[in-house]
């Protein structure tokens, strides 16, 4: 039987099964990584271990989550973080946000 689910419903079983190894020392490996990979494939490529906010609580995200691989490809084009911001209509302190996050 092949069920389809959501990135919240990935992520909240992620750590379900986290705490269960946790609390009875058991070992299942596997399933985390097979739920893993089914988060990569449903987000684009983000980490579920990475992923923050599990009840999706607080603020909600202003802009869309490939924006953030936009802004990479476009840096490592060589684009200025002003010509990054104005292509994208974002501000430059996003632009230096991302880059913060995802290069070092």
């Amino acid at each position: 039987m092949k069920v389809e689910m959501n990135r919240q419903d990935l992520l909240e079983l992620y750590q379900l099964v986290v705490m269960y190894t946790r609390c009875y020392d058991s070992e299942l490996g596997e399933l985390l990584k097979e739920i893993s990979e089914k988060y990569k494939n449903n987000t684009g490529g983000e980490d579920i271990r990475s992923s923050r906010n599990p009840r999706c609580a607080g603020r909600k995200r202003v802009y869309a989550e490939n924006t953030d691989r936009t802004i990479l490809e476009l840096r490592n084009n060589g684009m200025t973080l002003r010509g990054i911001a104005g292509k994208l209509q974002c501000s430059i302190g996003h632009v230096q946000d991302v880059l913060k996050r995802w290069e070092g």
